[in-house]
């Protein structure tokens, strides 16, 4: 408001659709006059929380022309438009970057490309487009530095294109390989490469029926240009490298199903494409999702690598898992032992693989006294497995746990030994809580010579972190064909805010502290639940599991509930013994249970559950996504038969125009910020919904209920008087 140019008049004396003149000032000190009434008109229509500077506008509207000239050549290099897009959005963020788009031109320029890069417009709307307003009003009005800076004004698009059918699919990944040609960046251009052969395989992965049909497909498409000739040549010749690999001696196909009728077992495409890639790199890892047979696909690379002893580490929950799987499928090829070798153990049998099978919790304590105890098995190790590896991850680049250095430790030791040592690393969540978690991760599993990225959660180091995971492992998302549906069930507890707060207070009383923590929440909130969780677990239509994260004052709250309800209820928490777990699931795959309640235990290491279920409620959430993803994959995964519903339970109160809800804004809002950041770095998705703070906010949101049941007991006797 140029209050001097408008002669002393402030803009409260002017209403919106005032027909008189006013004088303005646009951040960047360009002054402009016009009606106010056409002014607030062209606000309305366009969506804009301001003016529009006619000088700003010119100035973008010669900088859209500018930049759709310079997209000529992209636009030439793809052939199809709608391939660009077909591209995950951090190999569309570092193309864009790398061709300038991000960091010079303009604001307009950035936010063209920013919207291509979070799917707000797709590259071909960008190039039809007539003026600059075709498509301004559908960009981000956030300042670019700040979406260069924080992971949080993205959209949430495919990775690819989910609007066509196969062959149209194969067409523009063949169309995308053309962005090579205006690459100048080698490592770059060996990314783009790279992840349109992923695209081809994930194709693949779900239809290996269909192999030769795509692979035709993929050749048909080659004369697009020199580099979907190289895409279509490199992967026919890695399809008849994986569909022609042997099996590793001795694995067993013949085998008994859980109804003990006879049933051949063949490893799926993505586990020997997992088994050769492995054999090839000998530094591997698997980012596939839960349910996708990572376990096999590493017995399968361990065989057929020749190893005489292998370690695999992994969750206590998993090490009975993994005894199974390497029984079952080698025999008598194989010789487990459960722990670490004590030096009493006698000689490996020759032609056998010594597979010593040990929880993380072995490598606890003094890292030099672990390493000194191992070094006998690093010297002649040959394969080491690391399940769940992102149990021994740094969260922290600048410290590490006694555990972590040991595995480390033990790892390059192991590698300086035997320079052919095979290391692969297994997790469906590289990223738990931030970027360092991912980094470590390769450095463990890559050894010394592991390049590191920036880790500050940005979008740009999120896509530099998808390049360096997707150029060190393989990810194959199954398609279940079933769907997956999460549904957030509010529950209006305003009623009962003291109630709550009552709770809350008596529980700190009894635990003699002030300090209130997000067990003490979560119980206080628990009776909230109850009425929701009953109406749930009766409207199902089957068996159904019920998730906690927190066990104390938790689970038999929600037992008794559900057992008075007639159902009958099991229980799986980690107080539990790993032989009543395995009894607990056995009974309840077998109908003797309507409900088992679980806790965190549950996430890792079962599996069946979705032959008899394809219902979850979560009672109380995870604290991280890769915890809820690995709790949902014991449902949505190989073997469901029905789509799958998952309702979390979201209590929320409010007073006036204050609102509080502990579930959404200090659960659920961490989950997805977690959610979001892991996305980006291992499918290059960008998505919404990211917040900053990692903390529990416990404090504020006790502080908050407080100021709320205060308001609501104000505004009651306001309304009794």
């Amino acid at each position: 408001w140029d209050l001097e140019a408008n002669k002393g008049i402030r803009p409260e004396e002017i209403t919106p659709k005032q027909n008189e003149d006013i004088h303005l000032v646009c951040p960047q000190g360009h002054r402009f006059s016009g009606r106010a009434n056409n002014i607030t008109n062209n606000m309305e229509k366009y969506g804009r929380d301001r003016p529009s500077c006619p000088e700003c506008n010119g100035r973008r509207a010669r900088q859209f022309q500018a930049t759709q000239e310079r997209l000529n050549d992209l636009a030439v290099a793809v052939d199809d438009p709608k391939a660009f897009d077909n591209l995950t959005p951090a190999i569309r963020m570092q193309v864009l970057g790398q061709l300038g788009y991000l960091d010079r031109g303009g604001e307009a320029t950035r936010s063209m490309a920013m919207g291509m890069i979070s799917g707000d417009v797709t590259f071909e709307e960008v190039m039809r487009a007539k003026k600059w307003s075709d498509i301004s009003d559908r960009l981000s009005e956030a300042d670019e530095e700040q979406m260069l800076s924080e992971i949080s004004d993205f959209d949430a698009p495919a990775a690819f294109l989910d609007d066509a059918d196969r062959d149209t699919r194969i067409a523009r990944t063949m169309s995308a390989a053309g962005v090579e040609a205006i690459i100048d960046d080698p490592d770059l251009a060996a990314h783009i490469h790279r992840e349109n052969l992923e695209a081809l395989w994930n194709e693949a992965y779900d239809q290996p029926e269909d192999l030769d049909s795509i692979v035709a497909t993929v050749r048909a498409q080659a004369e697009r240009s020199q580099f979907a000739a190289r895409l279509a040549n490199d992967f026919e010749a890695q399809v008849i490298e994986v569909a022609s690999a042997p099996l590793p001696d001795g694995f067993v196909t013949q085998r008994v199903d859980a109804d003990g009728e006879p049933v051949v077992f063949e490893p799926t495409l993505a586990q020997r494409r997992f088994m050769t890639k492995a054999l090839e790199e000998r530094r591997y890892m698997n980012w596939s999702e839960t349910g996708a047979g990572k376990t096999v696909s590493a017995t399968l690379a361990v065989q057929a690598s020749g190893a005489g002893e292998t370690l695999v580490v992994g969750p206590k929950s998993v090490t009975a898992q993994w005894a199974e799987e390497f029984k079952t499928g080698f025999g008598d090829k194989v010789e487990i032992i459960e722990g670490l070798p004590d030096g009493s153990e006698p000689p490996a049998t020759p032609g056998v693989n010594r597979i010593w099978i040990a929880n993380y919790d072995k490598f606890q304590g003094d890292a030099d006294q672990v390493s000194d105890r191992l070094a006998p098995l690093a010297s002649r190790v040959d394969a080491i497995v690391y399940d769940e590896a992102h149990m021994a991850k740094s969260t922290d680049e600048n410290s590490t746990s006694k555990r972590r250095s040991s595995l480390e430790a033990f790892t390059d030791k192991a590698g300086r030994a035997n320079p052919n040592l095979m290391v692969l690393g297994m997790t469906a969540t590289p990223v738990v809580n931030n970027l360092n978690e991912a980094a470590s991760i390769l450095r463990l599993v890559e050894g010394p010579t592991s390049r590191g990225f920036k880790t500050d959660p940005t979008p740009a180091n999120a896509a530099a972190a998808h390049l360096r995971l997707a150029e060190a492992g393989m990810r194959h998302r199954p398609n279940y064909g079933v769907s997956l549906t999460k549904d957030e069930q509010v529950i209006d507890i305003t009623p009962n805010l003291a109630r709550v707060s009552a709770r809350v207070e008596a529980m700190k009383q009894s635990s003699g502290t002030q300090r209130v923590t997000p067990a003490m929440m979560e119980r206080a909130l628990l009776p909230e639940k109850l009425d929701a969780l009953s109406a749930n677990v009766a409207a199902a239509d089957g068996p159904t599991v019920v998730y906690t994260e927190y066990t104390t004052g938790m689970v038999d709250p929600i037992r008794a509930r559900l057992e008075a309800d007639g159902k009958r209820v099991a229980v799986y928490t980690g107080t539990m013994s790993l032989t009543e777990r395995a009894e607990t699931v056995r009974r309840f795959k077998n109908g003797e249970y309507d409900v088992l309640v679980g806790s965190r235990p549950i996430g890792t290491g079962v599996d069946g559950l979705q032959h008899v279920s394809n219902n979850m409620i979560v009672a109380s959430m995870p604290w991280t996504s890769a915890a809820d993803t690995q709790v949902l994959g014991r449902l949505n995964r190989r073997g469901q038969a029905r789509d799958v519903k998952v309702t979390y339970l979201m209590t929320e109160a409010k007073v006036g125009s204050a609102s509080w809800s502990w579930c959404r804004d200090n659960r659920m809002k961490r989950v997805k910020f977690k959610g979001d950041l892991a996305s980006a770095a291992v499918d290059g998705v960008f998505a919404e919904g990211m917040v900053s703070g990692q903390g529990t906010g416990v404090e504020d949101a006790v502080s908050m209920l407080k100021d709320l049941r205060r308001a609501a007991a104000t505004e009651s006797l306001s309304k009794a008087s």
